[in-house]
């Protein structure tokens, strides 16, 4: 089998995610956190529900997911044409930790609305547990109306919005 090379992509945006005290998704019990956490449960304003456990933490190892249940203390957010890849910044090798491949059926979309074109990564963003992909629509295209994805660890979710 052929493993997607997602170091060596040209990079459109990128971003490093680090543990911060101020940041409930990190420290869900001193800051009361209401939703999953970085260990993948759920908490009720920072107490833990050990039953409910984030999909994104009981996914099992594959192409696109990497061993380690929890969200990394510190990641790497890689943005290309054809990824989005998030990385184990706490490793020296930046293993894999989730990979999203772009298309239009899948959670990073280029065209999620079928307009008459596409749409590209400017910049990522994060906070408490949310990680926030910009993207610009195609040059030429009738409406460049930007759009967001946004994939929310805190809530176990995945969206696509465009400014109105």
């Amino acid at each position: 089998m052929i493993t997607y090379d997602y170091l060596n992509q040209p990079t459109l945006a990128s971003l490093l995610i680090f543990q911060k005290d101020q940041d409930s998704f990190f420290t869900p019990i001193s800051l009361s956190h209401h939703g999953f956490a970085a260990d993948g449960y759920f908490y009720t304003a920072g107490v833990k529900n050990i039953a409910e456990v984030a999909s994104w933490s009981s996914e099992g190892a594959s192409t696109t997911r990497g061993p380690l249940p929890s969200f990394p203390a510190q990641a790497l957010v890689i943005v290309s044409r054809a990824s989005l890849a998030i990385v184990d910044a706490t490793q020296s090798f930046l293993p894999l930790w989730m990979l999203f491949y772009m298309a239009d059926t899948n959670a990073y979309p280029n065209n999620p609305f079928a307009q008459e074109a596409g749409f590209l990564a400017s910049e990522a963003s994060w906070a408490n547990g949310i990680l926030t992909i910009s993207m610009a629509a195609d040059q030429g295209a009738a409406s460049q109306t930007p759009l967001s994805l946004t994939v929310d660890f805190a809530q176990d979710k995945i969206y696509a919005h465009t400014r109105v």
